[in-house]
């Protein structure tokens, strides 16, 4: 700064005249640049790397930012105080646009602050460096950049979730210290876990296996066969129910004996499937399938949410049927020929499940 306050200030006067010398100097040597295209090695920043790059240079090359820091330097070497000021001065339109931000000194002189405009120090702005004196910048004075890191400095939002990976540096964390729990709480979550995370398992299990049971029935075998296998699929809901049916009774004494429009006509869609003289075809089949749902359906309606997850997970119908116990009464057809048995030999008591 004492060199080119000496070479501004050709006579004496007071410190307030010289320091308007500076930045009249300044102006008329100088030459505007934001280091745009073909001007990259004109750093930013007022370092005193920066600075001193700056003044020694026979063409000082910048913006207000450089400038507006040499004349408040050069001010502080006179011996007055002096603060740099950024503003915008908005074009007409009242809009603030980043070109029109602005940085001026302000002095004191004593009494007062006074104020230099960026006009008095900086270049115009159409004054561009000419291109040797930013060469020679480049080769002597230029400040090498190293590159940007690539990995991110630790911040204090982070707190304690940053890893090592993000930080570049390792940390040292205290150990975790757990405290075992009391042996009657282990137990007691383990007796509470097992229902409330077996239940679910089992219950979706039978479920899926119900399903899949269902599925080949309906899949499986001729048109007559799976008309058939419709009535043993609700056989096996009603078993699973509670209703004591069984396989050798009639369909239409099962359909009478437990009730239901819905169950009385699979009975007899499956029986004229099974024994009407047309025989039965994939259509047949199909609809004994859709009654059969139905039935089902009509089965459970009216039952509470307990009472269908009971039934939903009952092992009744996977498990082999009982045997006809002494007390049943048999059906109709039995009964029939239990009838002429006994007419033809001694009467003897049948009993048929």
């Amino acid at each position: 700064m004492a060199r080119l306050v000496a070479a501004s200030v050709a006579g004496g006067g007071d410190p307030m005249t010289q320091l308007r010398s500076v930045a009249t100097r300044l102006r008329t040597i100088g030459a505007y640049s934001d280091g745009g295209t073909g001007e990259e090695t004109i750093l930013p920043g007022h370092s005193s790397g920066r600075l001193a790059s700056f003044v020694s240079e026979a063409e000082p090359a910048g913006n207000d930012e450089q400038f507006a820091a040499t004349l408040a330097l050069s001010a502080a070497y006179l011996g007055m105080p002096a603060r740099i000021v950024l503003g915008a001065v908005p074009a007409s339109d009242g809009v603030v646009r980043g070109s029109d931000v602005r940085a001026w000194v302000e002095v004191h002189d004593g009494t007062r602050w006074q104020l230099i405009a960026p006009d008095e120090f900086v270049p115009p702005r159409d004054k561009a460096p000419k291109p040797r004196a930013v060469l020679e910048q480049d080769r002597s004075r230029a400040a090498a950049v190293p590159p940007p890191t690539a990995q991110r400095p630790p911040s204090s939002e982070d707190g304690f979730t940053l890893d090592e990976s993000a930080s570049g540096r390792s940390r040292t964390s205290a150990p975790e210290v757990s405290t075992p729990l009391p042996l009657w709480v282990r137990v007691t979550l383990a007796g509470v876990a097992v229902p409330v995370l077996g239940l679910p398992l089992w219950t979706g299990l039978l479920v899926l296996v119900k399903g899949l049971r269902r599925l080949v029935r309906r899949r499986r075998g001729a048109p007559a066969a799976r008309a058939a296998a419709a009535w043993d699929d609700v056989l096996d809901s009603l078993r699973d129910a509670g209703y004591a049916v069984s396989r050798r009774d009639t369909r239409r004494e099962v359909a009478k004996v437990v009730g239901g429009a819905a169950l009385l006509d699979t009975a007899r869609a499956v029986d004229g499937a099974v024994f009407g003289p047309a025989g039965a075809n994939d259509a047949t089949a199909e609809r004994t399938w859709a009654l059969a749902g139905r039935a089902r359906h009509e089965v459970a309606e009216g039952r509470s949410r307990r009472e269908r997850w009971r039934r939903a997970v009952s092992l009744t119908s996977l498990l082999p049927a009982r045997r006809a116990t002494a007390g049943r009464t048999p059906s109709g057809i039995h009964a029939a020929r239990v009838g002429d048995a006994s007419s033809a030999t001694a009467p003897e008591t049948v009993l048929v499940g």
